[in-house]
């Protein structure tokens, strides 16, 4: 499956224009995240508004690369609150656009929530992007970040 998203950027890596939102992608109820920058972009249809109870007891977030059901380049996107049971979301390769890489990991850049329009719903500062084998990895990292 081929998804085509229109999304444009500003210099620091902020998403300033999408066409996720009238997708078909969107309509099916299906994540994006764009990636630019050290900036990454959740854009979350609007019917699922209801999962931002459960993110915004979050106070980080953890990405993880790997294959999940045997297809690879998958992520798992952990809204980490310090529970045994975070909500957590598995991105497929084609609901992701430009993939972090090697030098993207560990405590880096900023983490944005859009329901709806451009208007950030939720900001995080603390990110941790990371590796592992199979997805789901539902690990807490083991670097202090929120010191």
């Amino acid at each position: 499956m081929e998804i085509f998203i229109k999304t444009e950027f500003d210099s620091n890596g902020n998403l300033t224009d999408t066409d996720y939102w009238d997708s078909e992608l969107c309509k099916n109820g299906f994540y994006y995240m764009a990636f630019n920058n050290g900036v990454y972009s959740l854009l979350i249809p609007e019917a699922k508004t209801v999962i931002l109870d459960e993110i915004r007891q979050s106070h980080a977030v953890v990405i993880t690369k790997g294959s999940y059901r045997g297809k690879p380049n998958c992520f798992e996107i952990m809204f980490d609150d310090s529970s045994e049971t975070p909500f957590m979301m598995i991105l497929e390769s084609e609901q992701v656009l430009l993939h972090p890489t090697e030098e993207h990991k560990g405590w880096k850049g900023k983490f944005f929530i859009y329901i709806g329009d451009l208007k950030n719903i939720c900001q995080y500062d603390f990110v941790y992007y990371r590796t592992a084998e199979t997805l789901p990895f539902l690990k807490a990292p083991e670097e202090p970040g929120l010191g």
